[in-house]
């Protein structure tokens, strides 16, 4: 209770808590319910209409935006932002392009502080990337080829096709190895069709990804899919070997779709740690080659494709800096003997590398 003749003092400014009654429908493109949008992809016809409690058009939005979201950042530290403008009729469009850059969810609110009591209400749309399918999936590096075509579907974040026109462009991950594009942007044709010719494939282990605007991948607007540039498949039998012993080893060599490959030169790179490098030995149809070696240090030695032999007063010669050293490599490790009588127990522990035990 307060004296007689003191009057109470309100405060002067109070918050009041914003009522979440705004409706926001799509009006276009009509056909646009349950769908996500597509990574890149500038969806500039849209428009919009703002609806308040009681199912009437809102004519008094003071703004409508767009906040691309993920698991790391929310409404208030978003991915991007889009904004709206108004349109005549009370619809609202965007205001430059309404192209997401990332996979996310794209959240748009409209509101209107009109009267005591904000007003507002969203909209929530998944982001997801178009899929591009190759064929063929990818191709071998380190083989010397050109002129080599690559077809291509590009569907939406829907599964729908990309409309005809739509530009896609091609971006090579480290692109030290020499690969060359005819084109670095094509467009699509009908049902998302594509294709693009390398010029020549190089001899890096890469990738090809499509963006759907002309920035690189990283900073967004990339695509779910990539073509495959790699060095041929080495299949190597046995994969590991022993120091101090006669190892007889077989590679056999296959390109992307696994089909031999042959006439390339191989041999096993060790840096000359564990043996010398035996001289290179062209794979024959069956992609074969067989090295006999006798290492004398454990270590891994490299299936590498040897470049530019030549005979030098007789001798072989080659430079390891014309060659390429792939990631398939041969371990090569000790072995333990170890003698015991028959019926002997074996208790064995804290063992490093590989023991036989012969009774």
């Amino acid at each position: 209770m307060h004296a007689p003749g003191v009057v109470q003092s309100l405060p002067s400014a109070f918050e009041v808590a914003p009522l979440h009654d705004l409706t926001i429908e799509v009006v276009a493109p009509t056909n646009f319910t349950n769908k996500d949008f597509t990574v890149g992809f500038n969806h500039e016809d849209w428009e919009l209409k703002v609806y308040g409690p009681t199912s009437d058009v809102m004519d008094d939005i003071d703004e409508v935006w767009a906040a691309l979201t993920d698991e790391d950042n929310d409404e208030d530290h978003p991915l991007q932002t889009i904004n709206f403008k108004e349109r005549s009729g009370s619809v609202w469009v965007p205001d430059d392009d309404l192209m997401p850059w990332f996979p996310g969810e794209l959240i748009i609110t409209a509101k209107n502080n009109t009267g005591v009591n904000e007003h507002d209400g969203n909209i929530t749309f998944g982001v997801d990337y178009a899929t591009i399918t190759y064929s063929p999936e990818g191709v071998t590096a380190g083989l010397d080829l050109e002129d080599f075509e690559v077809t291509l579907i590009a569907v939406d974040a829907n599964g729908e096709p990309l409309p005809e026109g739509t530009d896609l462009y091609l971006w090579i991950e480290n692109n030290t190895g020499g690969c060359e594009l005819a084109d670095a942007d094509i467009a699509c044709e009908e049902d998302g069709y594509a294709e693009f010719e390398i010029n020549v494939v190089g001899d890096l282990k890469t990738w090809i990804n499509i963006t759907l605007d002309d920035n690189d991948w990283e900073d967004g607007n990339a695509t779910a899919g990539n073509f495959m540039i790699n060095w041929p498949m080495m299949d190597v039998v046995p994969d590991t070997i022993f120091i101090g012993k006669s190892n007889t080893i077989t590679i056999t060599a296959m390109d992307y779709a696994g089909e031999p490959v042959e006439g390339i030169n191989l041999t096993l790179w060790t840096g000359g740690t564990s043996f010398g490098v035996p001289d290179p030995v062209e794979t024959n149809a069956d992609g074969q080659v067989v090295f006999s070696i006798q290492p004398e240090a454990s270590g891994k030695a490299n299936v590498t494709i040897v470049r530019g032999i030549k005979y030098v007063n007789g001798m072989l010669t080659w430079d390891i800096n014309d060659s390429i050293i792939t990631d398939t490599y041969l371990t090569i490790t000790s072995i333990q003997e170890m003698y015991l009588p028959n019926g002997a127990n074996i208790i064995i522990s804290n063992i490093t590398g590989l023991c036989q035990i012969i009774a």
